[in-house]
């Protein structure tokens, strides 16, 4: 579980999963949360970032030619 603490704020986001819970609110993510044992370093989908930072919104379409 990484667990974020930001401007008054609380976040917690199981490792392996696409879930955002941050003020009794749960949210689905459009990606996974990746935490890396070697680094210590755990890894966030833009939208989680964007959700705890308070822009909250679906990420833009990505299209291959």
């Amino acid at each position: 579980m990484v667990t974020i603490a930001y401007q008054g704020k609380q976040a917690a986001l199981p490792i392996n999963k696409n879930i955002l819970t941050m003020n009794g609110k749960t949210t689905q993510l459009e990606g996974v949360v990746i935490y890396a044992p070697d680094t210590g370093k755990a890894y966030l989908p833009l939208q989680a970032v964007n959700l705890i930072k308070g822009a909250a919104g679906p990420l833009p379409s990505i299209t291959t030619k």
